[in-house]
């Protein structure tokens, strides 16, 4: 027990491990970018209905996916080479968020929000599975809480990036902003290091 202390001690901070670094810092962006948009639809769904309701369907649009899809996506991840996955999804939801940069129609919007959310509900188990192989199964308590402080720090930021580029120069920005973050994760999973085989494929 002390000489696993003693090892854990002397292994190298987790920022300091490449593909955790990345996956750290994708976290961080992709959390900032989900709440620049989520201010973003808020004002133009609100501005094109003046509807609460509206409102209120936009909010569950996104967090639907989360409850319905959990099952499933934990089947994909281990169906699926992770890392490639990661990548992927957030090649996707960069398309999703560039077309919401160009919607008004709010059934477009809802049905657009929902596919981001379900992108959402896919990367959070991918995550969970990739991060052991990143830093050591000893280290994945401390990394999964730094990945929150890395979540949370996002979400700080987006909301007042988000309304400030609303202001500014409209939603599209926001939303178009939004698009680049999921870009700049698409690169950065892609770049991962670690491979974490499909299920069947380790067995």
């Amino acid at each position: 027990m002390e000489s696993e202390r003693r090892r854990t001690a002397r292994s190298p901070a987790l920022l300091r491990l490449r593909d955790f670094r990345l996956i750290f810092l994708s976290t961080a962006l992709s959390s900032f970018g989900d709440y620049v948009a989520l201010v973003a639809l808020t004002i133009r769904v609100h501005d094109l209905t003046q509807s609460g309701f509206a409102v209120s369907a936009l909010l569950i649009s996104g967090l639907l996916p989360l409850v319905v899809f959990a099952p499933l996506a934990g089947l994909l991840v281990d169906r699926v080479e992770t890392s490639r996955l990661l990548w992927v999804t957030a090649l996707a939801q960069a398309g999703i968020a560039a077309a919401l940069a160009f919607t008004e129609s709010i059934p477009l919007v809802l049905l657009l929000s929902f596919l981001l959310g379900t992108g959402f509900a896919v990367v959070q188990p991918a995550l969970f599975a990739v991060v052991p192989r990143a830093v050591g199964e000893d280290r994945t308590t401390p990394a999964n809480a730094s990945l929150e402080v890395a979540r949370w720090g996002g979400a700080s930021v987006g909301p007042l990036a988000g309304g400030a580029m609303a202001a500014a120069a409209g939603t599209e920005l926001a939303l178009l902003a939004d698009a680049a973050t999921f870009l700049i994760v698409a690169v950065a999973m892609a770049a991962m290091r670690l491979r974490r085989r499909p299920a069947a494929e380790a067995s």
